[in-house]
Protein backbone atom coordinates (compact mmCIF):
# COMPACT_ATOMS: atom_id res chain seq x y z
CA UNK A 1 0.00 0.00 0.00
CA UNK A 2 1.28 3.49 -0.88
CA UNK A 3 2.10 5.95 1.86
CA UNK A 4 0.43 9.36 1.48
CA UNK A 5 -1.91 11.27 -0.82
CA UNK A 6 -3.33 14.77 -0.45
CA UNK A 7 -6.87 15.38 -1.68
CA UNK A 8 -7.09 19.01 -2.81
CA UNK A 9 -10.54 20.60 -3.23
CA UNK A 10 -10.81 24.03 -4.85
CA UNK A 11 -13.79 26.38 -5.40
CA UNK A 12 -12.50 27.38 -8.85
CA UNK A 13 -10.08 25.99 -11.39
CA UNK A 14 -8.55 29.29 -12.54
CA UNK A 15 -6.98 30.79 -9.41
CA UNK A 16 -3.16 31.01 -9.83
CA UNK A 17 -2.67 30.75 -6.04
CA UNK A 18 -4.25 27.28 -6.12
CA UNK A 19 -2.00 26.25 -9.00
CA UNK A 20 1.11 27.41 -7.13
CA UNK A 21 0.09 25.57 -3.98
CA UNK A 22 -0.69 22.34 -5.80
CA UNK A 23 2.66 22.45 -7.62
CA UNK A 24 4.37 22.73 -4.23
CA UNK A 25 2.29 19.91 -2.73
CA UNK A 26 3.27 17.65 -5.62
CA UNK A 27 6.89 17.96 -4.50
CA UNK A 28 6.12 16.39 -1.14
CA UNK A 29 3.27 13.97 -1.83
CA UNK A 30 0.96 12.39 -4.37
CA UNK A 31 -1.99 14.68 -5.06
CA UNK A 32 -5.49 14.33 -6.50
CA UNK A 33 -7.50 17.49 -7.25
CA UNK A 34 -11.26 18.05 -7.20
CA UNK A 35 -12.33 21.43 -8.54
CA UNK A 36 -15.36 23.54 -9.35
CA UNK A 37 -15.21 26.02 -12.24
CA UNK A 38 -16.70 29.54 -12.32
CA UNK A 39 -16.67 30.39 -16.03
CA UNK A 40 -14.10 33.13 -15.39
CA UNK A 41 -10.41 33.38 -16.30
CA UNK A 42 -10.57 30.06 -18.13
CA UNK A 43 -7.19 30.65 -19.82
CA UNK A 44 -5.72 29.57 -16.46
CA UNK A 45 -6.01 25.94 -15.55
CA UNK A 46 -4.25 23.11 -13.77
CA UNK A 47 -1.14 21.40 -15.07
CA UNK A 48 -1.90 18.64 -17.56
CA UNK A 49 -0.11 16.03 -15.44
CA UNK A 50 -2.41 16.53 -12.43
CA UNK A 51 -5.00 13.90 -11.57
CA UNK A 52 -8.11 16.09 -11.81
CA UNK A 53 -11.84 15.53 -11.23
CA UNK A 54 -14.35 18.23 -12.18
CA UNK A 55 -17.06 19.12 -9.65
CA UNK A 56 -19.04 21.11 -12.23
CA UNK A 57 -19.66 24.84 -12.62
CA UNK A 58 -21.01 27.22 -9.98
CA UNK A 59 -21.75 30.94 -10.17
CA UNK A 60 -20.35 33.70 -7.95
CA UNK A 61 -22.69 34.97 -5.20
CA UNK A 62 -25.54 32.59 -6.16
CA UNK A 63 -25.38 30.62 -2.95
CA UNK A 64 -28.75 28.84 -3.05
CA UNK A 65 -28.02 27.59 -6.58
CA UNK A 66 -24.93 25.84 -5.18
CA UNK A 67 -26.88 23.36 -3.01
CA UNK A 68 -27.37 20.70 -5.71
CA UNK A 69 -23.79 21.03 -7.10
CA UNK A 70 -22.55 20.81 -3.49
CA UNK A 71 -24.41 17.53 -2.91
CA UNK A 72 -23.17 16.13 -6.23
CA UNK A 73 -19.62 17.18 -5.33
CA UNK A 74 -19.73 15.13 -2.12
CA UNK A 75 -20.65 12.06 -4.16
CA UNK A 76 -17.92 12.72 -6.76
CA UNK A 77 -15.23 13.10 -4.12
CA UNK A 78 -16.40 10.10 -2.09
CA UNK A 79 -16.45 7.85 -5.18
CA UNK A 80 -13.06 8.98 -6.46
CA UNK A 81 -10.90 9.11 -3.34
CA UNK A 82 -7.98 6.76 -4.00
CA UNK A 83 -8.24 3.65 -1.83
CA UNK A 84 -4.68 2.31 -1.92
CA UNK A 85 -3.11 4.81 0.51
CA UNK A 86 -2.65 4.41 4.25
CA UNK A 87 -2.55 8.17 4.87
CA UNK A 88 -5.14 10.35 3.11
CA UNK A 89 -5.40 14.02 4.06
CA UNK A 90 -7.29 16.92 2.51
CA UNK A 91 -6.30 20.49 1.64
CA UNK A 92 -9.31 22.75 1.05
CA UNK A 93 -9.38 26.29 -0.28
CA UNK A 94 -12.79 27.38 1.07
CA UNK A 95 -15.27 26.51 3.80
CA UNK A 96 -17.55 24.89 1.19
CA UNK A 97 -14.66 22.68 0.10
CA UNK A 98 -13.85 21.86 3.71
CA UNK A 99 -17.38 20.57 4.31
CA UNK A 100 -17.25 18.57 1.07
CA UNK A 101 -14.04 16.95 2.30
CA UNK A 102 -15.44 16.09 5.72
CA UNK A 103 -18.79 14.85 4.38
CA UNK A 104 -16.92 12.70 1.87
CA UNK A 105 -15.30 10.84 4.74
CA UNK A 106 -11.97 12.66 4.92
CA UNK A 107 -11.14 13.28 8.58
CA UNK A 108 -7.73 14.94 8.58
CA UNK A 109 -6.62 18.03 6.69
CA UNK A 110 -6.14 21.76 6.36
CA UNK A 111 -8.06 24.85 5.31
CA UNK A 112 -6.42 27.71 3.45
CA UNK A 113 -8.08 31.13 3.73
CA UNK A 114 -7.26 33.64 1.00
CA UNK A 115 -9.94 36.01 2.29
CA UNK A 116 -11.69 36.24 5.65
CA UNK A 117 -14.62 33.84 5.51
CA UNK A 118 -17.35 36.22 6.62
CA UNK A 119 -17.89 39.90 5.82
CA UNK A 120 -19.71 40.67 9.07
CA UNK A 121 -16.80 39.76 11.31
CA UNK A 122 -18.34 41.35 14.42
CA UNK A 123 -21.36 39.01 14.51
CA UNK A 124 -21.13 36.70 17.54
CA UNK A 125 -22.95 33.84 15.83
CA UNK A 126 -20.49 33.96 12.94
CA UNK A 127 -17.61 33.81 15.39
CA UNK A 128 -19.13 30.72 17.01
CA UNK A 129 -19.43 29.22 13.52
CA UNK A 130 -15.78 29.95 12.78
CA UNK A 131 -14.67 28.37 16.07
CA UNK A 132 -16.60 25.28 14.99
CA UNK A 133 -14.78 25.36 11.62
CA UNK A 134 -11.40 25.42 13.39
CA UNK A 135 -12.31 22.21 15.22
CA UNK A 136 -12.67 20.39 11.90
CA UNK A 137 -9.10 20.95 10.70
CA UNK A 138 -5.52 20.11 11.67
CA UNK A 139 -4.35 23.61 10.81
CA UNK A 140 -5.28 26.90 9.20
CA UNK A 141 -3.25 28.48 6.38
CA UNK A 142 -3.53 32.27 5.98
CA UNK A 143 -2.23 34.50 3.20
CA UNK A 144 -1.70 37.57 5.41
CA UNK A 145 -0.20 37.70 8.93
CA UNK A 146 -2.71 40.42 9.79
CA UNK A 147 -5.56 37.95 9.30
CA UNK A 148 -4.20 36.29 12.42
CA UNK A 149 -3.04 39.38 14.34
CA UNK A 150 -6.30 41.28 13.97
CA UNK A 151 -8.88 38.52 13.63
CA UNK A 152 -8.09 34.83 14.17
CA UNK A 153 -6.12 35.52 17.33
CA UNK A 154 -9.44 36.53 18.88
CA UNK A 155 -11.36 33.64 17.32
CA UNK A 156 -9.01 30.87 18.47
CA UNK A 157 -8.51 32.33 21.95
CA UNK A 158 -7.15 29.04 23.34
CA UNK A 159 -4.66 28.73 20.44
CA UNK A 160 -5.63 25.11 19.80
CA UNK A 161 -5.44 25.35 16.00
CA UNK A 162 -1.97 25.56 14.40
CA UNK A 163 -1.68 28.66 12.20
CA UNK A 164 0.55 28.86 9.12
CA UNK A 165 1.26 31.89 6.93
CA UNK A 166 1.89 31.54 3.18
CA UNK A 167 1.78 34.93 1.51
CA UNK A 168 0.87 34.96 -2.17
CA UNK A 169 4.37 35.62 -3.47
CA UNK A 170 6.18 35.00 -6.76
CA UNK A 171 7.02 31.45 -7.85
CA UNK A 172 10.71 30.58 -7.75
CA UNK A 173 10.65 29.56 -11.40
CA UNK A 174 9.92 33.17 -12.41
CA UNK A 175 13.12 34.45 -10.81
CA UNK A 176 14.98 34.72 -14.16
CA UNK A 177 12.22 37.09 -15.37
CA UNK A 178 12.71 39.70 -12.63
CA UNK A 179 12.89 43.25 -13.97
CA UNK A 180 15.67 45.27 -12.31
CA UNK A 181 16.20 48.10 -14.80
CA UNK A 182 13.57 49.67 -17.00
CA UNK A 183 14.94 51.11 -20.21
CA UNK A 184 11.63 52.77 -21.13
CA UNK A 185 11.09 55.23 -18.28
CA UNK A 186 8.09 57.52 -18.72
CA UNK A 187 8.78 60.25 -21.24
CA UNK A 188 6.74 63.39 -21.90
CA UNK A 189 5.61 62.28 -25.35
CA UNK A 190 3.15 59.60 -24.20
CA UNK A 191 0.37 59.23 -21.62
CA UNK A 192 0.88 57.68 -18.19
CA UNK A 193 -0.56 54.16 -18.38
CA UNK A 194 -2.46 52.89 -15.33
CA UNK A 195 -2.90 49.13 -15.23
CA UNK A 196 -5.70 47.18 -13.56
CA UNK A 197 -4.51 43.59 -13.47
CA UNK A 198 -6.30 40.47 -12.25
CA UNK A 199 -9.75 39.82 -10.81
CA UNK A 200 -12.20 42.68 -11.51
CA UNK A 201 -14.45 42.73 -8.45
CA UNK A 202 -14.62 46.13 -6.68
CA UNK A 203 -17.16 48.48 -8.24
CA UNK A 204 -16.43 51.80 -6.49
CA UNK A 205 -12.65 51.84 -7.15
CA UNK A 206 -13.32 50.95 -10.79
CA UNK A 207 -15.88 53.74 -11.21
CA UNK A 208 -13.58 56.27 -9.53
CA UNK A 209 -10.69 55.36 -11.84
CA UNK A 210 -12.79 55.38 -15.02
CA UNK A 211 -14.10 58.86 -14.23
CA UNK A 212 -10.59 60.11 -13.46
CA UNK A 213 -9.10 58.75 -16.69
CA UNK A 214 -12.00 60.11 -18.75
CA UNK A 215 -11.51 63.53 -17.14
CA UNK A 216 -7.74 63.53 -17.72
CA UNK A 217 -7.58 61.52 -20.94
CA UNK A 218 -5.13 64.06 -22.38
CA UNK A 219 -2.31 62.58 -20.30
CA UNK A 220 -3.56 59.35 -18.69
CA UNK A 221 -4.61 55.98 -20.06
CA UNK A 222 -6.12 52.86 -18.48
CA UNK A 223 -5.35 49.30 -19.55
CA UNK A 224 -7.28 46.44 -17.95
CA UNK A 225 -6.03 42.85 -18.02
CA UNK A 226 -8.31 40.34 -16.30
CA UNK A 227 -11.81 39.08 -15.77
CA UNK A 228 -14.52 39.31 -13.13
CA UNK A 229 -18.06 40.37 -12.25
CA UNK A 230 -17.51 44.04 -13.24
CA UNK A 231 -16.03 43.30 -16.64
CA UNK A 232 -19.06 44.74 -18.44
CA UNK A 233 -18.76 48.02 -16.52
CA UNK A 234 -15.32 48.44 -18.05
CA UNK A 235 -16.40 47.29 -21.50
CA UNK A 236 -19.17 49.90 -21.48
CA UNK A 237 -16.54 52.64 -21.07
CA UNK A 238 -13.99 51.41 -23.61
CA UNK A 239 -12.40 54.22 -25.61
CA UNK A 240 -9.01 55.35 -26.88
CA UNK A 241 -8.00 56.02 -23.28
CA UNK A 242 -9.67 52.98 -21.65
CA UNK A 243 -8.69 49.63 -23.16
CA UNK A 244 -9.86 46.19 -22.03
CA UNK A 245 -7.71 43.15 -22.90
CA UNK A 246 -9.53 40.41 -20.97
CA UNK A 247 -8.05 37.29 -19.39
CA UNK A 248 -4.38 36.45 -19.55
CA UNK A 249 -2.34 33.43 -18.60
CA UNK A 250 -0.75 33.68 -15.16
CA UNK A 251 2.20 33.24 -14.87
CA UNK A 252 2.94 32.74 -18.57
CA UNK A 253 1.97 36.26 -19.70
CA UNK A 254 2.59 38.07 -16.42
CA UNK A 255 5.82 39.81 -17.41
CA UNK A 256 4.36 41.08 -20.69
CA UNK A 257 1.25 42.44 -18.92
CA UNK A 258 3.28 44.44 -16.40
CA UNK A 259 5.52 45.67 -19.21
CA UNK A 260 2.47 47.41 -20.69
CA UNK A 261 1.78 49.68 -17.69
CA UNK A 262 3.45 52.41 -15.61
CA UNK A 263 1.32 52.06 -12.47
CA UNK A 264 -0.37 49.03 -10.91
CA UNK A 265 -3.85 49.92 -9.60
CA UNK A 266 -4.52 47.79 -6.49
CA UNK A 267 -7.33 49.83 -4.94
CA UNK A 268 -9.98 47.90 -3.03
CA UNK A 269 -13.25 48.86 -1.38
CA UNK A 270 -12.12 48.86 2.26
CA UNK A 271 -15.55 48.72 3.91
CA UNK A 272 -14.76 45.18 5.06
CA UNK A 273 -11.98 44.09 7.41
CA UNK A 274 -10.77 41.56 4.84
CA UNK A 275 -9.75 44.21 2.31
CA UNK A 276 -8.01 46.26 4.99
CA UNK A 277 -5.86 43.31 6.06
CA UNK A 278 -5.22 41.47 2.79
CA UNK A 279 -1.85 41.23 1.04
CA UNK A 280 -2.66 40.71 -2.65
CA UNK A 281 -0.29 38.94 -5.01
CA UNK A 282 -0.07 42.20 -6.97
CA UNK A 283 2.14 43.67 -4.23
CA UNK A 284 4.87 41.15 -4.97
CA UNK A 285 4.25 41.12 -8.73
CA UNK A 286 4.45 44.91 -9.00
CA UNK A 287 7.76 45.13 -7.12
CA UNK A 288 9.10 42.11 -9.02
CA UNK A 289 8.30 43.61 -12.44
CA UNK A 290 9.26 47.15 -11.34
CA UNK A 291 5.83 48.82 -11.52
CA UNK A 292 4.80 51.22 -8.69
CA UNK A 293 1.55 50.51 -6.85
CA UNK A 294 -1.54 52.63 -6.23
CA UNK A 295 -3.52 51.21 -3.29
CA UNK A 296 -6.25 52.19 -0.83
CA UNK A 297 -5.52 54.33 2.22
CA UNK A 298 -5.81 52.84 5.73
CA UNK A 299 -4.87 49.30 4.70
CA UNK A 300 -2.12 46.90 5.67
CA UNK A 301 -1.10 46.94 2.00
CA UNK A 302 -0.60 50.71 2.10
CA UNK A 303 1.69 50.31 5.12
CA UNK A 304 3.91 47.89 3.20
CA UNK A 305 3.90 50.04 0.06
CA UNK A 306 4.93 53.05 2.14
CA UNK A 307 7.64 51.10 3.98
CA UNK A 308 9.09 49.83 0.70
CA UNK A 309 8.57 53.29 -0.87
CA UNK A 310 7.20 51.78 -4.10
CA UNK A 311 3.89 53.59 -4.51
CA UNK A 312 1.13 55.65 -2.96
CA UNK A 313 -2.40 55.47 -1.56
CA UNK A 314 -5.69 57.10 -2.55
CA UNK A 315 -9.03 57.70 -0.85
CA UNK A 316 -12.20 56.42 -2.53
CA UNK A 317 -14.80 57.92 -0.18
CA UNK A 318 -15.57 60.58 -2.80
CA UNK A 319 -14.60 61.32 -6.39
CA UNK A 320 -13.18 64.68 -5.29
CA UNK A 321 -10.82 63.07 -2.77
CA UNK A 322 -9.89 60.37 -5.25
CA UNK A 323 -9.07 62.85 -8.01
CA UNK A 324 -6.99 64.96 -5.62
CA UNK A 325 -4.93 61.95 -4.50
CA UNK A 326 -4.57 60.47 -7.97
CA UNK A 327 -3.39 63.79 -9.42
CA UNK A 328 -0.36 63.63 -7.13
CA UNK A 329 0.51 60.11 -8.27
CA UNK A 330 0.26 60.53 -12.04
CA UNK A 331 3.48 62.52 -11.99
CA UNK A 332 6.36 61.35 -14.18
CA UNK A 333 9.14 62.26 -11.75
CA UNK A 334 7.35 60.56 -8.85
CA UNK A 335 6.62 57.42 -10.89
CA UNK A 336 10.20 57.16 -12.16
CA UNK A 337 11.53 57.38 -8.60
CA UNK A 338 9.13 54.72 -7.26
CA UNK A 339 9.98 52.54 -10.26
CA UNK A 340 13.65 52.66 -9.29
CA UNK A 341 12.79 51.90 -5.66
CA UNK A 342 11.24 48.58 -6.70
CA UNK A 343 14.77 47.30 -7.36
CA UNK A 344 15.58 47.70 -3.66
CA UNK A 345 13.03 45.05 -2.62
CA UNK A 346 15.13 41.86 -2.39
CA UNK A 347 14.21 38.56 -3.98
CA UNK A 348 14.09 36.97 -0.53
CA UNK A 349 11.05 39.14 0.25
CA UNK A 350 9.28 38.54 -3.08
CA UNK A 351 9.86 34.84 -3.79
CA UNK A 352 7.57 32.17 -2.40
CA UNK A 353 8.90 29.86 0.32
CA UNK A 354 5.70 27.81 0.42
CA UNK A 355 7.42 24.44 0.15
CA UNK A 356 9.03 24.90 3.58
CA UNK A 357 5.67 25.65 5.23
CA UNK A 358 3.85 22.81 3.48
CA UNK A 359 6.50 20.30 4.56
CA UNK A 360 5.78 21.31 8.15
CA UNK A 361 2.06 20.75 7.60
CA UNK A 362 2.37 17.26 6.18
Amino acid sequence: MKKTIIVVITPTSSQPRFHKRISALLKISNVVVFSFSRGLYEVNNFRSDIQLHSLGEIKNERYFSRIIPFIKAISIVKNNIPKDYNNIQFYSFSVDCLFIARLSGLKKGFLEVGDLMLKNTSNKLFKIFERFILKLIKGLVLTSPEYYNQYYKYIDVNKKTPIYIIENKISKRLLPLRVTSKIDMISNDRPIIIGMIGFIRYETPIVRLIRFVEKYSNFTMLKIFGDGPYKKLIQDHESNSIQFYGSFNNPGELKQVYKEVDLSYVVYDIGNLNERLAIPNKLYESAFFQVPIICSTNTYLSQIVEAWDIGGAVRIDSQKHFDTDMSKLVDRTWINQKTQNCINVPNSVLINQQENVLKNLF
